[in-house]
């Protein structure tokens, strides 16, 4: 009686003490910077030209926010909203 017992307590004790959620961070990934055309970036914006950055998601997100920074000191230098993207590429 007490081992049938211990079959069943024992059990549900440790799916309610280990069960609990698991978060995962949306992240981007093979970031690509090039010309607004698709042709490489030259590093140069004195032509008069954009850029354009183009990233796979892992997963779907609610908020994507882009922040360009110089490498220098860290600040941010321009801040993109992009919204809510579905997984997959984006440019």
């Amino acid at each position: 009686m007490k081992k049938s017992i211990l079959f069943f307590i024992v059990p549900v004790f440790l799916s309610l003490v280990m069960t609990h959620n698991i978060y995962a961070n949306v992240y981007a990934s093979q970031l690509k910077v090039s010309n607004p055309d698709g042709s490489p970036f030259d590093g140069s914006f004195t032509d008069g030209t954009g850029i354009q950055l183009s990233y796979i998601l892992n997963d779907s997100t609610s908020s994507v926010i882009i922040k360009i920074k110089d490498a220098t000191d860290n600040s941010v230098i321009a801040e993109i909203d992009a919204g809510s993207l579905a997984r997959g590429s984006h440019a």
